[in-house]
């Protein structure tokens, strides 16, 4: 096989588009914010059955089953360009929100440190900032009829459904994503010619999603990120301090008990670098990997995977050639690396602060300057990670003696939590507990006597407690249990996030009761 080509392309959506997410509700589905690569590879492997071509061909077998060609997850355009996943040690002062801060690089800012920025960033320094980009999503309620009857109804005796509200997310359409196919010299022609026409992606597309999304290649290159800013260019020499920024989500197999564990992503990645390395500093997440098979019409099976942005802190026990570091970025690490997973880019320690040059509503620019230290956001984020399983506790506990003919049905659930998914940091969660409220006062009578029937803790009726969740009243041993330097800190940081704990205790006990309206158990 000749030198591998990475494909750039932009895909353009032409209508809205829903990529599910595992861990929706059955009435309603969250939309990713990317085009995975599995979207474009099942699109051309469709097209090739279409076309006549055997699933036992040659052919059928080098595009779509050898891992010979890669099909690269498409992140939102920035300045021309591919995005990637906005590194997970970045965060920025509370007080100052005008400067951002890479934990990977110092310890954090001299006040408090918050997160929510948006997913995605520039690779390069553009006018001297990194621009940031947060994806359009859009929300719509649909209602399921019954075709003779005109309106949906329920038997009185078996609680069958004929007809149902459902609640989407959908990446807006008229959007441009960049993404990348490695492939081999000889194949570049076959792929551009099967993906020329407009081709469909995601979910519910007779329901007018779908994205009618338009593919356009505009170049070939020999690497996934030509001049990102921080690429390491040269050798390591033992002592020198490097990243592994994670570009797209990982799912490893442990080698000892053959399962799913992310975990394995350290474990692999000294392997790959023969133990040169060792990992000093982690900043990662998981999410759950899935997929939908539309040909088999079954689910993959579900994984927790290392989340697209999570970062390495590596520190070179002896010397690395830039020719391993290559090898490694273009193999990728861990399982489904056909669909795109486990890209990873090898990046030099960049500026530790960064300042704000625009933040516009879906673009936002940083830049580099200063220097600080500070253990906040490690109390932070311990102190919130255990507030939400408290909370989640608590849900439970709440919802345990509600009896199920008094809970809402599933389809109302699903709408009370759709403004809730949105609750990432203070000011969204303070905005998603208006919408709810809103929400609840706006119900039609028969929708609004299921929240007042359902009666929560000392009786007050479901509609009363959605106004106010009160989520901080029940965190107070969390205060004292889980704070790192003093429990006046940790009340402090607690009531930075009141309104977003009180969105999420909302959306605990909601899924709680959604549990039960389906199979009679909290």
């Amino acid at each position: 096989m000749s030198a591998p080509i990475y494909l750039d392309y932009r895909l353009t959506l032409g209508s809205p588009a829903i990529i599910k997410v595992p861990g929706s509700d059955p009435n309603s589905a969250a939309t990713a914010l990317c085009i995975p690569g599995s979207a474009i590879r099942g699109t051309l492997a469709g097209r090739l059955l279409q076309g006549g071509v055997s699933a036992e061909g040659d052919e059928f077998r080098r595009l779509i089953l050898s891992g010979d060609v890669r099909y690269l997850n498409a992140y939102p355009e920035i300045g021309e360009a591919r995005s990637l996943p906005t590194p997970r040690s970045w965060r920025r002062e509370k007080a100052n929100p005008a400067r951002l801060h890479d934990l990977a690089v110092e310890n954090g800012g001299g006040g408090a440190l918050v997160g929510g920025l948006p997913p995605f960033a520039s690779a390069t320094l553009i006018a001297g900032f990194r621009r940031m980009n947060r994806p359009g999503v859009g929300g719509r309620l649909h209602q399921q009829r019954d075709r003779e009857v005109g309106r949906p109804w329920a038997e009185e005796k078996t609680e069958r459904a004929h007809g149902t509200i459902f609640s989407y997310e959908y990446l807006e359409a008229g959007q441009a994503f960049r993404g990348r196919i490695v492939c081999d010299e000889r194949d570049t022609g076959r792929i551009k010619e099967l993906l020329a026409l407009p081709l469909l992606v995601g979910r519910s597309r007779r329901a007018g999603y779908g994205g009618e999304a338009r593919v356009e290649f505009l170049s070939e290159s020999g690497a996934e990120y030509l001049g990102a800013s921080g690429h390491l260019e040269g050798d390591l020499a033992a002592g020198d301090v490097f990243h592994a920024l994670l570009v797209s989500a990982y799912i490893g197999r442990h080698p000892h008990t053959g399962q799913p564990d992310p975990v394995t992503l350290e474990l692999e990645l000294a392997a790959a670098l023969a133990g040169a390395a060792e990992c000093r500093q982690r900043h990662w997440g998981v999410e759950i990997a899935g997929g939908f098979n539309r040909t088999w019409r079954r689910e993959f099976p579900q994984a927790l995977a290392v989340a697209a942005g999570s970062v390495l802190v590596l520190r070179a026990g002896r010397n690395i050639a830039v020719s391993r570091l290559r090898a490694i970025e273009h193999a990728g690490l861990g399982e489904r690396r056909t669909e795109g997973y486990g890209r990873i880019l090898f990046l030099a320690p960049g500026p530790g602060s960064f300042d704000i040059e625009d933040e516009p509503s879906r673009a936002i620019g940083f830049g580099p300057t200063g220097e600080a230290e500070d253990l906040t956001f490690v109390a932070e984020r311990v102190l919130l990670a255990a507030a939400r399983a408290e909370l989640e506790r608590n849900a439970a506990e709440l919802a345990a003696p509600i009896p199920k003919e008094c809970t809402p049905r599933p389809a109302l659930i699903g709408r009370l939590r759709q403004p809730l998914r949105a609750a990432n940091g203070e000011a969204a969660g303070a905005e998603a507990l208006k919408a709810l409220e809103k929400l609840c006062a706006d119900l039609k009578k028969t929708a609004g006597n299921q929240l007042d029937r359902c009666r929560v803790g000392t009786g007050k009726s479901l509609r009363s407690w959605l106004k106010a969740p009160s989520a901080r009243e029940r965190l107070a041993a969390v205060a004292q249990r889980h704070r790192l330097r003093n429990e006046e800190e940790s009340q402090g940081i607690l009531g930075q996030h009141e309104k977003e704990l009180d969105a999420f205790f909302a959306d605990a006990l909601l899924a709680c009761l959604a549990r039960k309206a389906r199979k009679g158990e909290a």
